[in-house]
């Protein structure tokens, strides 16, 4: 198997998120089989298009470390039905 393409890896975070509840980078991580510098980085444009939402919090009740959560919007969701095959 070879590199994926920008399309296919930006599908998996998508449907990672597709659940609507909010999601760490290390989950989208570990359930699109990607590095977390790749996800940060496709979450930073589905930002920009208004497909996902991100919150940070100074600190994670259990470990008490800085971490994101990443949501999908209405315009993720319907991005993700355009990407997907018919």
């Amino acid at each position: 198997m070879g590199k994926r393409t920008y399309p296919e890896i930006r599908k998996s975070i998508l449907w990672v998120l597709r659940d609507g509840n909010p999601h760490s980078y290390g989950e989208i991580e570990r359930k699109a089989k990607t590095n977390w510098q790749t996800v940060r980085n496709h979450v930073q444009e589905l930002i920009l298009f208004d497909s996902a939402t991100k919150k940070e919090f100074k600190r994670h009740k259990q470990n008490k470390r800085p971490y994101v959560e990443v949501t999908i919007t209405k315009e993720g969701l319907e991005l993700l039905k355009k990407l997907e095959p018919r």
